[in-house]
């Protein structure tokens, strides 16, 4: 049997590869922001955004990897304390972060600020340094999850 690919990750593989354009994916962002998402169309945009590029294999692994997702808020000082102490208290927490788009300084932005820090962690240094230390703040490559990069440059927020 031949499955019908999802609509959402066929749109969002297309917007990846530049078949659309900006103009045609503002609306459709918009109209998701509007009307909202239903647990399945949220899978599939989560999905299709993750395998547009690179992912990272933690299968190897046989502690639980967590993630402290950031939406970009102004400052994001929320990242800078709440990796550290989650993994104090015993998670293991991948964290990947970006620059900023605006006016503040991102996550990768003030970190780099202090003399000696390294963020441009390869995957196997990302991944060790996760296991050993219990978290890694790092930053994004171009190769992870392209186009949630892209359609985050859009920025759709309340009209």
């Amino acid at each position: 049997m031949i499955s019908k690919p999802d609509p959402i990750q066929a749109f969002i593989a297309a917007y990846s590869r530049g078949d659309v354009d900006d103009e045609e994916m503002e609306p459709w962002l918009r109209s998701a922001y509007d009307r909202g998402l239903s647990p399945d169309e949220t899978y599939a945009l989560t999905m299709a955004m993750a395998l547009s590029g690179d992912v990272i294999d933690w299968s190897g692994v046989r502690e639980t990897i967590v993630d402290k997702h950031s939406t970009g808020g102004v400052g994001d000082a929320v990242t800078l304390a709440a990796v550290p102490l989650a993994a104090a208290c015993g998670a293991k927490v991948a964290k990947l972060s970006g620059r900023a788009l605006g006016h503040t300084g991102g996550t990768i932005d003030k970190l780099e600020c202090i003399p000696g820090l390294r963020t441009d962690l390869d995957v196997r240094t990302f991944q060790s340094t996760v296991i050993d230390v219990g978290c890694a703040i790092a930053a994004t490559s171009d190769r992870l999850a392209p186009a949630d990069k892209m359609m985050y440059t859009l920025r759709i927020g309340p009209a």
